[in-house]
């Protein structure tokens, strides 16, 4: 669902003037989080011979998200170039 429904929200959060440029600013963020996140989860677990460390910062991660998610403030919409 995340593949589907990420562009929706974004093109109702911040419109689809924008879309394509908000998507091509933050993909990169997340392909290296998405390939980081298992290689580095695999060296903690070398390292401390468990995943608590590496699963809890990723959770403390998504919790900070998800504060900021619910504290920023929605984007003035203004009407798009071109249409009056």
């Amino acid at each position: 669902g995340n593949a589907t429904l990420t562009p929706i929200v974004w093109t109702n959060y911040f419109g689809r003037t924008f879309a394509g440029a908000i998507r091509g600013f933050v993909m990169p963020f997340g392909l290296v989080a998405a390939a980081g996140g298992p290689v580095f989860a695999g060296f903690m677990y070398d390292a401390t011979k468990s995943y608590t460390l590496a699963f809890s910062l990723f959770v403390a991660l998504y919790l900070l998200s998800a504060v900021g998610i619910l504290v920023i403030k929605r984007p003035v919409r203004r009407a798009a170039p071109g249409t009056g």
